[in-house]
């Protein structure tokens, strides 16, 4: 998906690091003129989880190449709390990513799923390898900076959400 694209038809919600919708209107036309990563990444927007999975599992069998669709299905399959499958296929993309910038995107979206499931700690991790391999690839500093700001809120998220020990009495 395009970067224009992306930025007329959904936000990322910097609190929360969840997709916002904010024009359905385009996001229906790509669910009709869009290519198929396009499409399927429209209905999962739309909030047609069942069958973006169908489709990105359908796309994914056939996919020579293999990065881009096993994120996708990663990604839906967390919006449908799948979190196994998810973690499955993230470590896959890791696995077959090739270059340090495709492995930091694959850890980008790892930690976003973990954040998700609460995992901030782990999510924190996560984006520090992303900002790390980022870095190591020669990527814009504004490519890194979104696992920057992401490890950030899952530092601030931990901390919060960490129980201390009451002092004894």
């Amino acid at each position: 998906m395009s970067e224009a694209a992306t930025g007329q038809i959904w936000a990322l919600d910097p609190a929360s690091l969840h997709e916002v919708l904010l024009d359905p209107e385009a996001a229906l036309a790509q669910v009709k003129e869009g290519s198929p990563l396009e499409r399927i990444w429209a209905l999962r927007l739309l909030g047609c989880l069942d069958q973006a999975a169908i489709e990105a599992e359908d796309l994914l069998a056939g996919a020579d190449y293999r990065f881009g669709p096993l994120l996708l299905l990663a990604h839906i399959y967390q919006c449908q709390y799948r979190w196994e499958e998810a973690s499955w296929l993230q470590g896959e993309a890791v696995r077959i990513a090739g270059t340090p910038e495709r492995e930091a995107m694959a850890h980008h979206h790892t930690g976003r799923r973990l954040m998700v499931e609460s995992r901030y700690r782990e999510a924190e991790q996560e984006f520090e390898w992303a900002i790390d391999l980022f870095r190591a690839a020669g990527s814009p500093e504004e490519v890194a900076n979104a696992s920057r700001t992401a490890q950030q809120l899952a530092r601030r998220l931990s901390a919060q959400n960490t129980f201390r020990e009451e002092p004894p009495l």
